[in-house]
């Protein structure tokens, strides 16, 4: 939080007035707020993880030449219950225990053994890495029936987080190239509640009311009022609110401009400011509804990545406990 405070704070005093990215919900939602979408709230493979990679490569390649050895010196073939078998499974489980960690570490952030980012780097790295060591375990073979369950299992993990690792490589930055202007995931009610509050302001600034007074509707000058009055509250003010209608006019931003459009005309001069700004608050929630879309996409993987990886740590423990006592 202190990042986004920081932001807008910055934001606030260094933009003329009106530019600022806050400026149609700034009293309401600054803290919440933020212009652009921050790297390093996701993983981003770049040249930070040269280490970790070239660890793994170079630990790979020398697993790979003692399996290779082992195949050779074995009469029986490579065996999961053989010595060598054995210390191939131990590393595994102690590669898997490893990525375990990281849940745990996010969990408990005064917890000072490594920085957050030395963990997840670690997590993806020796996650790749105790694949190719579990098959060295089994030999290339599934085993029995609790075996071939919990490889399966193990597989749909792996898949799962490396799709989830490659949403976070192009997603994020299409985010930040085609919405300039997002908030905090989770303050979007927050945000959306803020929006159609700035938008009930600038309409009842003209209107004086969102509701028509019947004595107020025998006069002369009241059609304009009503006009604007009967829109935002049929078509605007219904698409901020949390849950869009669907089909709304408003979703579609050529249809949500000729809308506008259309709605200046009708009005007086003297409204067009409030139009404008009503028009702009649109956008910005035209914005987040497209950003919470990204947002599931990001996240959805996790969906199945995390029960998985539970219920792998719990099968896990029954390979062992079959193993050693049966």
């Amino acid at each position: 939080m202190l990042v986004e405070q920081l932001v807008c704070v910055f934001f606030r005093f260094s933009c003329p007035a009106g530019n600022s990215p806050c400026s149609v919900y700034d009293e309401v939602c600054c803290l919440v707020f933020t212009p652009v979408l921050f790297d390093a709230a996701f993983v981003i493979i770049d040249k930070t993880h040269r280490t970790w990679a070239m660890l793994s490569i170079v630990a790979l390649t020398l697993l790979a030449g003692l399996y290779g050895w082992y195949c050779m010196a074995s009469t029986d073939g490579p065996r999961g219950g053989s010595l060598p078998g054995l210390a191939f499974g131990i590393l595994a489980a102690a590669l898997m225990i490893f990525a375990g960690l990281l849940a745990a570490r996010k969990k408990m952030p005064r917890w000072q053994v490594g920085a957050a980012a030395w963990w997840l780097k670690g997590h993806i790295w020796l996650s790749l890495l105790s694949l190719p060591v579990t098959l060295f375990h089994t030999g290339f073979r599934f085993g029995g029936l609790l075996e071939q369950g919990l490889m399966w299992i193990y597989l749909v993990v792996m898949v799962s987080g490396v799709i989830g690792l490659l949403i976070q490589q192009y997603v994020p930055r299409l985010m930040k190239v085609t919405l300039p202007e997002q908030a905090i995931f989770e303050q979007l009610p927050v945000v959306t509640r803020g929006l159609r509050e700035t938008a009930d302001d600038h309409v009842t600034g003209v209107c004086g009311s969102l509701f028509a007074d019947p004595e107020e509707e025998k006069t002369e000058g009241f059609e304009p009022q009503r006009i604007l009055r009967s829109f935002y509250l049929k078509t605007a003010r219904p698409f901020l609110a949390e849950d869009v209608p669907e089909g709304s006019p408003l979703l579609n931003p050529t249809q949500s401009q000729g809308v506008f459009a259309q709605l200046g005309e009708a009005l007086p001069e003297q409204m067009s400011t409030a139009v404008q700004a009503v028009e702009q608050v649109i956008d910005e929630r035209r914005q987040l509804i497209a950003q919470l879309k990204l947002q599931r996409w990001l996240h959805g993987w996790l969906v199945v990545h995390v029960p998985m990886s539970i219920v792998l740590l719990v099968l896990g423990v029954a390979h062992v406990v079959t193993a050693v006592y049966f």
